[in-house]
């Protein structure tokens, strides 16, 4: 297998690692606080879907203690944010038609789970799955392409970072990978939290015997 060929697997690898996790035989995974404390994501009924505060809250948890989520909240990604590189919203209703003005990642990513929720909160147990099918292989796409670019130019370790950007040529190609890159990221953050919602609301996992996972 070619380098170029090695790095697009590790990238493939990792998210289809993350996938798992809402897949057949994934457990309840305790994280530990900065305190050493072991805690758990807080409850979240179908109630709570109109609770601006409680899934703002429910979202910050996430961000704070789960791997895959933290990188909402991290530097570089805001960044890529504060310049206007946002995904377009295939799945789910636009945050930008809720409101124009964003303060930081973090606060658009908790708008996106609210109303995505706000429109799952009567949802069947297939209906929810089928959404988040719907995610999963709009993140595949992304992913597939950003995997492409990454092994073209040869990019190593975070790609967030500007070196590894920069062995892109500037212009489309980069515009396009950094928006597959964050898109990749937000919409594996999105099935990570709404995946719990589901475990949530009926038990087991989202994907194990599920009718809407294919």
């Amino acid at each position: 297998m070619k380098p170029g060929e090695l790095l697009l697997a590790a990238v493939l690898l990792s998210a289809f690692l993350f996938l798992a996790a809402t897949c057949p035989g994934a457990e309840k995974k305790l994280q530990p606080s900065p305190a050493g404390a072991v805690v758990s994501p807080p409850a979240l009924t179908r109630e709570d879907c109109n609770n601006e505060t409680s899934i703002a809250g429910f979202v910050h948890w996430f961000i704070l203690y789960d791997s895959t989520v933290r990188v909402i909240g991290q530097k570089e990604a805001n960044l890529l944010f504060e310049s206007g590189y946002l995904p377009e919203v295939m799945v789910g209703d636009d945050p930008a038609h809720y409101s124009k003005k964003f303060r930081s990642l973090a606060e658009w990513f908790a708008i996106k789970i609210l109303l995505d929720l706000q429109s799952l909160k009567k949802a069947s147990q297939n209906g929810f799955a089928v959404f988040l099918s719907r995610l999963n292989r709009r993140a595949a796409r992304a992913l597939a392409s950003a995997g492409e670019t990454a092994a073209r130019y040869g990019l190593t370790g975070n790609p967030f970072e500007a070196r590894q950007m920069e062995k892109i040529p500037s212009g489309w190609r980069q515009d396009k990978f950094k928006k597959d890159l964050l898109e990749v990221n937000l919409l594996t953050a999105e099935l990570k939290i709404l995946g719990w919602v589901y475990h949530l609301w009926f038990g087991g996992w989202y994907g194990q015997s599920s009718p809407g996972n294919y």
